[in-house]
């Protein structure tokens, strides 16, 4: 039982899977035709199943999977009619995929982080790049009308570059962090108030405080039980290793 509980754990950490079906969904960054697919893993078996071939660039990946009813939703930082990515869901019944959203310069591209579905029934997301300060932007997507809507743009005050995931807080606020820019440079935190959809700079990183300024790192934050907000930085800190802040 131990084992199988390091397994599981494993598993979540570096693939990124969704329960779907009686069966684990996951994405792998590279096979197929080279950008990756959508696998199944079946419980008690030892083998992986392609499920479907991923449509993308090299080297770009697909991100972690979400589960809204029969679909799955997700997206690839690369591919799509411009090359910025694209949003897709897959119905693990009818197995049939849909290509949802194709991201632009103008929308924002590279959509690094998992999306967040909402307890508004909306989902969210970020792309690192692109957008009018081409500092990626924040998005909302409503997977009943398929209307897709840019709800902020990224500069150099609110911070750039996002590779983390959004975070719903018990207060009904949306969270999430920058990697770059922001007062000192090194990335930021970003409040979104879902009632308002104002966005807000919360906290500036530092050098001495935690920082990422890296678009090879990110820290996705996580709510304590005290309903305070907790993170772990790549860098900063003491010996300059990273630090656990609140």
């Amino acid at each position: 039982m131990k084992n199988l509980i390091y397994f599981l754990l494993a598993f979540t950490l570096f693939t990124g899977f969704t329960y779907a079906h009686p069966r684990l969904l996951g994405t792998n960054t590279i096979g197929g035709d080279g950008y990756g697919t959508l696998y199944k893993y079946m419980a008690g078996d030892t083998t992986l199943f392609d499920v479907l071939k991923i449509k993308g660039s090299p080297a770009l990946l697909p991100t972690s999977l979400i589960k809204i009813g029969n679909f799955l939703y997700g997206t690839n930082t690369g591919g799509g009619g411009s090359g910025f990515g694209y949003m897709f869901k897959y119905n693990f019944i009818s197995k049939i995929f849909t290509n949802l959203y194709q991201f632009s310069e103008d929308s924002g591209g590279g959509p690094y982080s998992t999306l967040l579905h909402a307890s508004n029934g909306k989902i969210y997301g970020s792309t690192y790049q692109g957008g009018l300060f081409n500092g990626g932007t924040l998005f909302e997507f409503n997977p009943n009308t398929g209307e897709y809507l840019t709800i902020f743009n990224c500069d150099s005050i609110s911070g750039t570059n996002i590779t983390s995931d959004f975070i719903q807080a018990s207060n009904g606020n949306l969270y999430i962090t920058t990697t770059q820019k922001g007062n000192d440079g090194f990335g930021t935190i970003l409040k979104l108030d879902l009632l308002t959809m104002k966005v807000k700079k919360i906290y500036d990183f530092t050098s001495i405080v935690a920082y990422t300024n890296s678009s090879n790192a990110s820290i996705s934050l996580v709510e304590s039980v005290s309903g305070k907000l907790l993170g772990l930085s790549p860098k900063g800190g003491l010996n300059n290793f990273g630090i656990l802040f609140e």
